[in-house]
Parts: structure tokens; sequence; C-alpha cells
């Protein structure tokens, strides 16, 4: 067993942005090279379909957190920025990614934070407006359910773990987009969402 924690790093016109999101590579065989490479073209590149071109993904880093923890590998990203267009929403205006997995109450439970949206993603007090609800789901969630989720298709599990205790690991069942805008927490401003 394997427990990845994986480091998303984005650049706004503000700053950087981070996601901090956990895998389970269950016979540890993944190399840190070949899952930022899968991580680009299956985690990274469906995102960008939904953010702003004002914002690009730069880095990520990955580290085995279960056992010995070693350094971060890093790995670049290509810049490009996201494939929607207009003006980009405030940096704490994030969209939302909820995980649930089979573990009860606040456990079991974890949250992505998304940044670098359009304002026009948002509508009536900071909902996803339908059209952009629907890309989410087909551009992004419906690839990411087939591949991260528990008996996915993908090398690595997506899943919520402690920060005290990577080992206590459970596997991500369903994923999906809050419909209303989140607010990232100001004293984790730029610094890890």
């Amino acid at each position: 067993m394997s427990i990845k924690r994986v480091t998303f790093s984005g650049l706004t016109i503000a700053g950087v942005c981070q996601n901090v999101v956990h895998f389970h590579d269950p016979d540890g065989s993944q190399t840190h090279p070949a899952l930022a490479a899968y991580l680009i073209a299956n985690w990274i590149n469906p995102l960008r379909t939904v953010q702003n071109n004002n914002f690009s993904w730069i880095q990520l880093l990955i580290q085995t957190v279960d056992g010995p923890t070693p350094p971060a590998s890093v790995h670049p990203i290509s810049p490009g920025g996201g494939g929607s267009f207009g003006d980009m929403a405030a940096p704490f205006v994030t969209a939302l990614f909820q995980i649930h997995t089979s573990a009860p109450g606040r456990k079991g439970r974890g949250r992505i934070f998304i940044p670098g949206m359009s304002i026009g993603e948002f509508v009536d007090r900071g909902r996803l407006d339908s059209g952009s609800y629907g890309l989410f789901q087909t551009n992004v969630l419906n690839g990411w359910r087939t591949k991260f989720l528990l008996g996915g298709t993908a090398p690595v599990t997506l899943g919520v773990c402690s920060r005290s205790n990577p080992t206590d690991f459970s596997a991500a069942e369903f994923i999906d987009v809050r419909q209303w805008a989140a607010c990232q927490r100001r004293r984790n401003y730029f610094v890890g969402i």
C-alpha cells in the first residue's frame, strides 16, 4: 500500500493557489513521473476546460506519505490557461468538489476548492449556472468518477485521509461539484486550498 500526497499548484494574476489531494496506489508500483503524467492528462487537463484563461496550472508535487516521508518530487505542468473567457472571479471565490466515502461522519468527507473560475460561471448570488454545472459534470466529473473513484480504471484511487495519520485512508465512492460558489478561508488564502 502507498498513499501519495499530490499538491497541484496554479497561478493567477494575484498569486499562487494550491490543491492538496491524496491518492492510494494499491501496490505502490506507480513511479512519481508516471503518476504525474497520468494526473496531468486525466486530472488537470479536464479541469482546464472549466477554468478561466487567466488561470494556469504550473506544477505538481508528489510525496509518498505512509511510512518514511521522502522529499516531494517536482513535476512541471506545461503552461496554458483555462478554456473559459471573460473576467476571472476573485481568487478566494472557488468551485467546490465534495468527496464522499463509506466512512460515516466528517471523517469520511473531503473537499477540493477549485480556483480560477470566471465570474460568468456564477449567477443568482453565487450559484453555478446550469450550463456551467453541466460542463463540470461532462468535462470533469464523469471522467474522474470513471477513473479515480473506488474500483475505477486509474492506477490510483482518490480518497480522504487524516493529516496526522495518512494510513487512515478512505477511498472515494462519489464526487460531485457543489452548485454554489465556495469561499476560501482567509487564513489559507494563497497557501493551500
